[in-house]
């Protein structure tokens, strides 16, 4: 290709160095008188042509066919709609990372006081063992000082006689009896009071090892759930940064689609599709085990349901109320086409839940629990909150324009938890709510009363 675009060249550049004849022999013209034969004026040499490169166009790729274009605007809208889904998996994973943070600090607080309580108590029990020590010496020098009497009147037993005798007169014969029996008295006295507040430092001294040993469980619990809080934080970072380079190569593949072949262009989004939703799934795994773990350490604040509750699926009574009223059911549980729903249980997208929209915007709580999390992003549920109930349930709020409560509140059933949005990755106003029983998503509608919203 190189030598024909030389030869092309070549042959647009004229000849240089050609010139017009100096001395061009003149007509004679006849006359009878001589004339003058003129002296020629030479010709200026002609300038050359300018030399022109014509440079080669260069022969435009032909267009594909509208088959194959439809094929490469397949796959640029698949590895699209994967990198908004890992968009929204990255956020939801990075504010449950900052949740997983509050939590350590937390738990570590806990972990803190506990130790302060254990070592107080250590201290109290060593009191106690001190003060044990001394009333039981006490008690063994009264014991002495009685066996030392009662072996002396045995030993003599004329003894005591014999001091009445040499009182003098029966008023201090009398007296001095009386002291005598006052003596005992006090003695008898005195080891009762000794036996008794032995037995009662020998009580506290037992409460406060039992106190001891539940403070001592505890900071192991609080111990075990930090330790799980880091391991999950260190998960949930690397996973967090597989997701950013999920993305970037995404959006890489994005810029370079449709320089591609159509059947290298689907492998391509086949191959970003099915790594993104491995993340996602993973990510979503790791925000729920969050609350897992914090329902665990939480457990004996979460209050029990009424006895008119079932955790199965009801045939009578409802596990949950709904939580909107008047209520429109707008997507139900199960595979979506949706590109902002998440991968799982194999499908490419499932909604995970029920959405529901109302006039009424107010958000309440579907049964009496204690607030899990509150969360906010721009994508994903948005604004959400996760309440924790009893018998393995955890409920989620999501889209909301307002959350009303805070991580740790115990709230009531009915009781307004948030205001109705469309916060996060929405296609309007409306109620995302999730049921989730042992950390798998079930479809709520089993457990609410029959008719949406009442």
């Amino acid at each position: 290709m190189a030598a024909v675009a030389g030869a092309l060249v070549l042959a647009a550049v004229p000849l240089s160095g050609a010139a017009v004849d100096p001395s061009p022999s003149p007509t004679p013209t006849p006359s009878t008188s001589p004339t003058p034969t003129p002296t020629p004026s030479a010709s200026a040499a002609p300038s050359p042509s300018p030399s022109t490169s014509t440079t080669p166009t260069p022969t435009p790729s032909p267009t594909p066919d509208p088959a194959t274009q439809k094929l490469i605007e397949q796959a640029r809208q698949r590895i699209g709609s994967g990198v908004a889904d890992t968009l929204a998996a990255a956020q939801r994973l990075t504010d449950a990372l900052n949740q997983n943070a509050t939590e350590q600090s937390q738990v570590q607080q806990q972990i803190d006081a506990g130790q302060a309580r254990i070592d107080a108590l250590n201290q109290e029990i060593q009191r106690l063992d001190d003060d044990i020590a001394t009333t039981q010496q006490r008690i063994s020098d009264e014991r002495a000082q009685i066996a030392e009497m009662a072996r002396e009147l045995y030993q003599s037993p004329d003894s005591l006689l014999i001091r009445l005798v040499q009182a003098g007169s029966l008023r201090d014969m009398v007296t001095q009896t009386s002291d005598l029996t006052e003596a005992a008295l006090r003695a008898d006295t005195l080891r009762r009071k000794l036996s008794d507040d032995l037995a009662k430092l020998q009580r506290d001294e037992a409460q406060r090892k039992q106190d001891l040993d539940q403070e001592q469980q505890l900071s192991a619990q609080l111990s075990d759930a930090n330790n799980q809080f880091s391991d999950l934080a260190s998960l949930m970072q690397e996973t967090s940064a597989e997701l950013e380079a999920a993305i970037a190569d995404g959006q890489d593949a994005l810029a370079t689609v449709g320089q591609k072949a159509a059947d290298l262009a689907q492998q391509l989004a086949d191959m970003l599709l099915h790594r993104q939703q491995n993340l996602i799934a993973t990510a979503e795994q790791q925000v729920w085990k969050q609350a897992h773990i914090w329902a665990t350490l939480n457990k004996s604040i979460i209050p029990l349901p009424v006895a008119s509750t079932v955790v199965t699926p009801p045939t009578g009574n409802a596990r949950f109320a709904w939580p909107i009223q008047g209520g429109v059911l707008t997507q139900g549980f199960g595979p979506s086409t949706l590109w902002l729903e998440p991968p799982m249980f194999g499908f490419t997208h499932f909604h995970t839940g029920v959405d529901l929209a109302s006039a009424n915007t107010r958000v309440s709580a579907a049964a009496a629990g204690v607030v899990a999390v509150v969360g906010a992003s721009t994508t994903g549920y948005g604004n959400y909150v996760i309440i924790v109930h009893s018998d393995g349930f955890v409920t989620l709020y999501g889209h909301l324009a307002l959350t009303m409560v805070t991580v740790g509140q115990p709230v009531l059933q009915g009781q307004q938890i948030g205001v109705e949005g469309s916060t996060g990755a929405s296609t309007g106003i409306h109620l995302h709510f999730e049921v989730r029983l042992n950390g798998q998503a079930v479809d709520p509608t089993p457990y609410l009363p029959q008719g949406v919203g009442l």
